[in-house]
């Protein structure tokens, strides 16, 4: 990282950078946004380009009941994909928060 740092800090472009590093220029600046993150940074929530990953849709009606994959306890789906109770989604969500 301090590399693709170093080289970005004397204006070499990414395509510049990936090849110098042995990155594609996705990578190279997939890892620049990571750091910039890390660091602080928040995208502004209106931009095309932060959109969030999770598809956020209006509940209405409840289509029937399931029980949780992970605590068995019987709730209402408002889409047949759901597999998780609100309680065990958050658990879940936070344990692979890493991979979003």
């Amino acid at each position: 990282m301090e590399k693709i740092l170093e080289l970005q800090n004397q204006k070499k472009t990414i395509n510049e950078i990936g090849a110098i590093v042995g990155l594609s220029k996705n990578a190279v600046l997939g890892r620049l946004f990571r750091d910039k993150v890390k660091n602080g940074y928040v995208p502004s929530p209106n931009s095309s380009y932060a959109r969030r990953r999770k598809y956020n849709h209006d509940r209405g009606a409840s289509i029937g009941l399931r029980k949780c994959n992970v605590c068995q306890k019987e709730f209402n789906i408002y889409s047949r994909y759901e597999r998780f109770c609100e309680s065990c989604k958050k658990t879940v969500n936070s344990l692979t928060s890493w991979m979003i």
